[in-house]
C-alpha cells in the first residue's frame, strides 16, 4: 500500500533544510576564525609598541615624600635685600643765588607797576572812557578834538577811581556838551553803570576836567555834543572794599 503524498513531502523537508544550512554553518565559522585571528593580532602588536597606550599605576599618597629643603631652594632663588636708598642731597643755601631771585621778583614787581601806570593798564584796572564808533564818523579835525577831550578826561577818571570801594556792573553812556571856548555846558548819564557811587564819580571827573580846548575853527557850530563811554574794569582786576 503506497502512503499519501502529504507524508512524503512532510518527511523530506528537514532533509532539504539540513541541506541549505550547512554552508550557512560554514561561512559563519570561517568568519568567527578570522576575527579571533585579527582581534589576537591586533593585542600583540600593541603590547609589544610601549608608546601606543598609557599605563596607569597605582601610587599611594603614603609613598610621596616632602621635597628637602634643597629643591626648594634651587626652585625659589633666593631674594636679594633691597638697598637702602640714600636721601637726596639739597644743594646748601647760596645768598648769591637768594639775591639773583630777589633781584628778579623785584624787577617783576617793577615791571608790572610800571605797566599799570600806562594807559592800557589803567584802562584795564579802572575801566575808561571812549567814544561809541571809535569817532569813525567825524571828520578828521573833529575826531582829533573828540580824542584829546577823551585823554583829558580819562586822566581825570583814573585819578579819581582809585579811591572807589565799588566798581561799575556795566559800561555805561554819558552825554556832554561843549562850547566854542571849550567851556563845558553840560554832562548827562544816559546809562547809569549799575552803581550809584561809580555814576556819581564819573560825573565828578567830567566837570572837573573842563575846560577843555578850544573847539577847531572849521566846526561851523558853535557847540561840540558827542556821547561817551565808559567800560567797565576787566574782571582780572576787583576793588575790596576797605569800609
Amino acid at each position: 500500500m503506497t502512503p499519501p503524498q502529504s507524508t512524503q513531502h512532510t518527511s523530506s523537508l528537514p532533509a532539504r533544510l539540513n541541506r541549505r544550512l550547512k554552508p550557512l554553518f560554514s561561512i559563519c565559522l570561517v568568519i568567527s576564525i578570522m576575527l579571533h585571528i585579527m582581534t589576537v593580532i591586533g593585542v600583540i602588536t600593541t603590547n609589544n609598541n610601549p608608546g601606543s597606550g598609557t599605563v596607569v599605576s597605582i601610587i599611594d599618597i603614603k609613598d610621596i615624600g616632602m621635597p628637602s629643603g634643597h629643591t626648594i631652594s634651587a626652585m625659589n632663588p633666593p631674594v636679594q635685600a633691597i638697598k637702602q636708598q640714600e636721601p637726596v642731597q639739597l644743594p646748601p643755601d647760596n645768598p648769591a643765588n637768594d639775591a639773583i631771585n630777589n633781584d628778579n621778583m623785584d624787577s617783576t614787581k617793577i615791571a608790572a607797576a610800571d605797566i599799570m601806570e600806562t594807559p592800557l593798564g589803567l584802562g584795564m584796572a579802572k575801566g575808561y572812557f571812549s567814544s561809541l564808533a571809535e569817532g569813525r564818523t567825524l571828520r578828521d579835525d573833529i575826531r582829533g578834538y573828540y580824542f584829546d577831550v577823551l585823554e583829558k578826561i580819562n586822566q581825570k577818571w583814573w585819578e579819581k577811581a582809585g579811591e572807589l570801594t565799588e566798581v561799575a556792573q556795566q559800561d555805561g553812556i554819558i552825554e556832554i556838551v561843549i562850547g566854542r571856548d571849550g567851556t563845558l555846558f553840560n554832562v548827562r548819564l544816559v546809562r547809569s553803570t549799575g552803581s550809584r557811587v561809580v555814576d556819581r564819580t564819573i560825573i565828578n571827573a567830567i566837570t572837573e576836567s573842563a575846560p577843555f580846548p578850544p573847539l577847531p575853527a572849521s566846526l561851523e557850530q558853535g557847540i561840540f555834543q558827542a556821547p561817551l563811554k565808559i567800560s567797565k574794569p576787566s574782571h582780572l582786576f576787583g576793588i575790596r572794599n576797605t569800609r
